[in-house]
């Protein structure tokens, strides 16, 4: 099995480190790199010490392009205003960008966007392609891994107890059901366009 290279935006502040250290010791999962801001005090310190884990050799930067040529996956976990940019990195490197948090930083109600996400999930089932639906649904449940699961609920649930007026239990669980949604919803979207041309 190939481990998976993840990275952090925002490696300096309290979740970065905690994320940093989950990826440390999460089999399957490598850390690739991590940034922060820079004139952040982080920069030039090794990741490991960052997360208490030990030395590993890799250093905190500012540099965010390569930290996208680097991972696989890079965990965004800087301010909001940031997305469009990471968003951007991560198009131009075919890099995967998780930003699932905002829904805990923005406050958005956890049902009604899993109602929206599987009514969606629902509708483009009707319109795609009968061959594509089955790998579609097979791509979401592939999303809920041994790397997935740990990771993305130590996320949620870490950055909810540290965030004023947000309860862990209420705000940091439904990142997992996000993370299967969106492989079924873009399956099935290339799948009808492929069809549609």
């Amino acid at each position: 099995m190939v481990d998976v290279k993840m990275g952090v935006l925002g490696c300096g502040g309290r979740m970065g480190r905690m994320l940093l250290a989950t990826i440390a010791v999460q089999e399957g999962a490598v850390i690739a790199g991590g940034v922060d801001r820079p004139d952040s005090p982080v920069i030039g310190r090794d990741l490991g010490e960052l997360a208490g884990v030990g030395v590993l050799g890799l250093t905190a930067t500012s540099d965010k392009a390569a930290l996208f040529a680097a991972a696989d996956v890079v965990i965004d976990f800087t301010l909001p205003e940031a997305t469009a940019e990471h968003a951007a990195l991560a198009g131009d490197s075919g890099t995967a960008l998780l930003v699932g948090v905002l829904r805990i930083l923005l406050g958005w109600s956890l049902p009604l966007m899993i109602i929206c996400g599987y009514a969606t999930v629902i509708a483009m089932t009707v319109v795609a392609p009968p061959e594509i639906v089955g790998i579609a649904y097979d791509s979401g449940g592939v999303t809920t891994s041994t790397v997935t699961v740990p990771l993305v609920t130590a996320l949620g649930v870490g950055m909810a107890s540290s965030l004023r007026d947000r309860n862990p239990m209420t705000d940091g669980f439904g990142l997992i059901a996000f993370a299967s949604l969106t492989p079924m919803i873009f399956v099935m979207a290339y799948g009808s366009i492929i069809a549609w041309i």
